[in-house]
C-alpha cells in the first residue's frame, strides 16, 4: 500500500469483482442473465432472460446491466452520464437509481426472452428522455417548495 492510501482504494468490493468478472465473460461472448422482478415492466415481464453483450458505453434508453452497491445484478434503461458516473432507471419505477461508475458496467442487454417470446431489445430514447425531464422537473419542484417554505415558514 503507497503512502496517504486508504484501504478502501486498495481492495475491491465484492461489487466491484463481480462486475468485472461478468464484463470479463461477456466481452469473450454474449450470456444470458435470468431477471426476476418487476421494475422493467411493462418491458421486461419476470421470469425472463436477457442476452447481454459487449458495449463501450451505454446510449441514451438502452437497456444496460450493471452491479448496484448492494451487489445487485441489475438491468435498468440508461438516462444519461453525470460527469463520469450514469444515470439508470428501470422503466416501471417512479425514481432513477444511484449514480453508477464505468466499473461496476456489465454490458449492453440486446434480446430478451420472456412471457411475450423472444425479441431483441429496443432502444427507446424519448422514454429515457421523458424519465429525465420528469425527474429534473420534481428537483426543480421541490427545491421551490423549500425556498418558499424556509422563507414563509410554511410546513409541508
Amino acid at each position: 500500500m503507497e503512502e496517504g492510501e486508504s484501504i478502501d482504494e486498495t481492495v475491491s468490493s465484492s461489487a466491484d469483482t463481480r462486475a468485472r468478472l461478468l464484463r470479463e465473460r461477456v466481452a469473450i461472448e454474449p450470456r444470458w442473465l435470468e431477471v426476476s422482478g418487476r421494475s422493467m415492466e411493462p418491458t421486461i415481464v419476470a421470469p425472463a432472460r436477457l442476452l447481454v453483450s459487449h458495449a463501450d458505453a451505454p446510449r441514451l434508453g438502452e437497456i444496460w446491466v450493471f452491479v448496484d452497491d448492494d451487489d445487485r445484478i441489475l438491468a435498468h434503461r440508461f438516462l444519461r452520464r453525470v460527469g463520469e458516473l450514469h444515470r439508470f432507471e428501470g422503466d416501471g419505477e417512479a425514481w432513477p437509481d444511484p449514480l453508477v461508475g464505468a466499473g461496476r458496467l456489465v454490458g449492453r442487454a440486446t434480446i430478451v426472452a420472456d412471457v411475450d417470446g423472444e425479441r431483441p431489445v429496443r432502444r427507446r430514447r424519448a422514454l429515457a428522455l421523458w424519465m429525465s425531464i420528469r425527474h429534473a422537473v420534481e428537483r426543480r419542484r421541490v427545491t421551490i417548495w423549500r425556498l418558499i417554505a424556509s422563507r414563509f415558514d410554511v410546513e409541508r
